[in-house]
């Protein structure tokens, strides 16, 4: 059986965050990237990034026919028109969702565009569910994977030449999707004595939250700064609306940082039972008014390893294999 992957490498992520991991599956495969498209410089831009997006797709749709098993890993993010696939029954398409089904700007086209795939995969059991329920289409939830990383600690400095203090119980908030920024703001007004490290971030934020005194903003870190950043900081705070696997989560649990999460169901799908969870903002606070300095928890460590991507990799291959001999 032969696989051809066809996405993007996420290069917003830290080097073992992103899901083109999925691509270093040992299988025959081929792989097929946006970024090293023509003109794949401006993927990232708001200059011409549709060029190289258009030129991936159409590449794939020539390609699958030399393969079993096509897999769109950034389904939603590659594909420009959700213009549907010609169903074969030799060369099957696999589609991995990674963002709030119910949002999608073209949802009507899009839902007709997923009912001609052979197989498709959710990073959430909250996905899997509102597919079902709403649109009728079946899908499987195969978790996203996270090997833990390896680096060498080098502590970064925030915009404002500041460095973490280990005396301080120290928070760190990473990224910007689904993220509740009335809330964080919030936690932030009420717990000056915690310092709030902000990283991948927008200008939004860095408007909003910037003028606090307990707030610390970074820039694009190295893979070495960032993670050393994160096993530094005692707790992992994320304040979001809406999750399918999120990364920041996948990381903290790797490096023993306990996570303060809410109770929403795709964070369940991810989260250590021995992590922080609440409900509203109230129990938030009181979380936060009752922080303690914490240590690394290799409870937390262990639970992380079901996620590594050699175990995903026995239950992609082993879709893959469900979807091809139908």
């Amino acid at each position: 059986m032969k696989i051809l992957y066809s996405g993007f490498k996420g290069i917003m992520h830290s080097a073992n965050g992103g899901y083109n991991k999925v691509t270093y599956n040992n299988v025959n495969k081929t792989v097929l990237y946006s970024e090293d498209q023509p003109l794949g410089r401006f993927f990232y831009t708001r200059v011409l990034y549709h060029i190289p997006r258009l030129i991936l797709e159409f590449k794939t749709r020539i390609l699958r026919y030399k393969h079993d098993i096509t897999h769109l890993f950034y389904g939603e993010l590659t594909c420009i028109n959700y213009i549907p696939y010609r169903q074969s029954q030799k060369h099957k398409i696999v589609i991995t969702l990674h963002l709030d089904i119910e949002n999608n700007w073209k949802q009507k086209r899009f839902i007709k565009f997923l009912k001609t795939m052979d197989g498709i995969i959710v990073l959430s059991t909250q996905q899997k569910k509102i597919l079902n329920e709403k649109f009728g289409i079946k899908s499987v939830f195969i978790p996203h994977g996270f090997d833990k990383p390896s680096f060498t600690k080098k502590i970064p400095a925030d915009i404002n030449n500041h460095v973490i203090c280990n005396d301080n119980i120290n928070v760190c908030t990473i990224g910007k999707n689904y993220r509740d920024l009335e809330t964080l703001e919030y936690i932030i007004q009420k717990n000056h004595k915690i310092i709030f490290h902000l990283i991948g971030i927008d200008h939004t934020y860095k408007s909003i939250l910037g003028q606090y005194g307990n707030v610390r903003i970074y820039n694009r870190l190295s893979d070495d700064e960032y993670y050393s950043l994160i096993e530094l900081c005692d707790y992992n705070f994320l304040p979001v609306t809406f999750a399918t696997a999120n990364n920041t989560l996948l990381e903290a649990q790797s490096l023993g940082i306990t996570s303060i999460l809410p109770l929403i169901d795709g964070i369940n799908d991810y989260a250590y039972n021995g992590n922080l969870f609440y409900k509203d903002k109230e129990e938030l606070l009181k979380i936060f008014l009752n922080l303690q300095k914490n240590r690394k928890r290799y409870d937390l460590i262990n639970f992380s390893r079901k996620y590594n991507w050699n175990n995903i990799y026995t239950q992609l291959n082993q879709y893959y294999l469900e979807i091809y001999q139908k």
